[in-house]
């Protein structure tokens, strides 16, 4: 006996936690019809395993963690390839990406929810990304 627990009810499934929803979120970016090496990207992205300056600094490899471009900003993935005020000309180029500042994005897990549930062109997103990290 299974001691009360169906196993195929739906009401009996675990309650989805914040880091299920978040991998969830984050294995959307295998969906883009784009090159294997730009997902993989946004995979580092969305994972924080790009060397960005916060994270070569956390390694001790550098000393300083401030985005070369603005000079203002701690340089974390997602500000490097979307928050950077440099990026702006860039981002408002881009056809459907015009109102990117009108969201407080605090990572890029959020960001691929946000654009998922605007309908945004995910594959867009991740070729700018991936040309402005490379």
């Amino acid at each position: 006996m299974l001691k009360g627990r169906d196993f195929g009810s739906p009401l009996t499934e675990a309650p989805t936690t914040n880091q299920q929803r978040q991998s969830g979120i984050c294995n959307q970016i295998w969906e883009p019809n784009a090159p294997n090496k730009v997902r993989h990207f946004l995979w580092r992205v969305c994972k924080d395993a790009v060397p960005s300056k916060q994270n070569l600094m956390r390694r001790k490899i550098l000393m300083e963690g401030k985005c070369e471009q603005c000079g203002v900003e701690s340089e974390m993935a997602i500000h490097a390839v979307w928050e950077c005020a440099t990026l702006n000309e860039i981002w408002e180029a881009v056809l459907g990406f015009e109102d990117q500042r009108q969201h407080a994005i605090s990572n890029t897990t959020y960001l691929i929810s946000v654009l998922h549930e605007k309908k945004k062109n995910l594959e867009i997103m991740a070729m700018v990304m991936w040309t402005i990290w490379y």
